[in-house]
């Protein structure tokens, strides 16, 4: 992977591919003690081109699908 799981937020595809991936990680919650999952959505501004920025849409809507898949296992999803 050549960019952090979390802050690959950008375009649907990608973001969905991100949420989908975490899902799979939270997964693990299932077989391994898990209280907390802490996220980071978007990346630093000088680690962006111009024309990719962060979208805070984007990745409100990325925390809430995390947070759906997270609560039924009971884990807990701070944003960072």
């Amino acid at each position: 992977m050549d960019q952090p799981l979390v802050d690959r937020l950008h375009g649907r595809c990608a973001r969905e591919q991100a949420v989908g991936e975490i899902g799979a990680a939270l997964e693990l919650a299932r077989r391994v003690p898990l209280s907390t999952m802490i996220v980071h959505p978007g990346l630093q501004d000088t680690l962006l081109s111009a024309s990719l920025q962060n979208s805070r849409d984007a990745a409100l809507r990325s925390v809430e699908e995390i947070v759906a898949l997270a609560s039924p296992l009971g884990v807990r999803v701070p944003s960072e």
